[in-house]
């Protein structure tokens, strides 16, 4: 899944792309090579 350097950033990329869309928040992140781990703050619900 993320095996090398080039995936890593693609996927950090897309996950910042997608925090800026939905107001989620990352707290703290660990990558790993076939998963990672996310810790997020979802927006409140209006």
């Amino acid at each position: 899944m993320l095996t090398d350097r080039k995936d890593r950033e693609l996927f950090l990329e897309t996950l910042s792309e997608f925090c800026g869309r939905t107001g989620f928040r990352i707290h703290s992140y660990v990558l790993m090579t076939n998963h990672y781990h996310l810790l997020l703050e979802t927006p409140e619900a209006k």
